[in-house]
């Protein structure tokens, strides 16, 4: 997934012109804040060995809330806007075929690759239980 999407990136961001210069920017900042989460995330459920019991608890309980908003986004969220505006820019010809073509498909791409971390998340939580 990440393979396609990075060469319409480069492709649709190298040049800022372009009518969907600002959807994928939008797009990437998507991407960047979603891989910092699941970072954050990860890191979280790290402790020391030293940590006390209550560092235990409210880290348990941080990891939770953090493990629980990214599923909830992961399912409520479009990459960035839905298809339909991108249909619309079409129909208004505000983009061509091929732009709102390649931004529907990278923004697919984008969700794959949240819900690929998602399900990460999930089989790891499982196994901690």
């Amino acid at each position: 997934q990440s393979k396609h999407l990075q060469k319409n990136m480069q492709h649709f961001l190298s040049n800022p012109e372009t009518e969907v210069y600002p959807d994928y920017m939008a797009l990437r900042k998507n991407l960047f804040e979603m891989l910092l989460s699941f970072n954050n995330i990860r890191s979280l459920g790290e402790l020391t060995p030293e940590a006390e019991d209550s560092l235990i608890t409210e880290s348990i309980e941080n990891n939770r809330l953090a493990f629980a908003t990214f599923i909830n986004d992961n399912e409520e969220s479009e990459a960035h806007l839905p298809p339909a505006q991108v249909l619309e820019k079409l129909r208004l010809n505000q983009i061509d075929k091929m732009q709102a073509s390649s931004l529907i498909n990278d923004m697919n791409y984008v969700r794959r690759i949240k819900t690929g971390l998602a399900e990460i998340l999930i089989s790891l939580e499982n196994s901690k239980h």
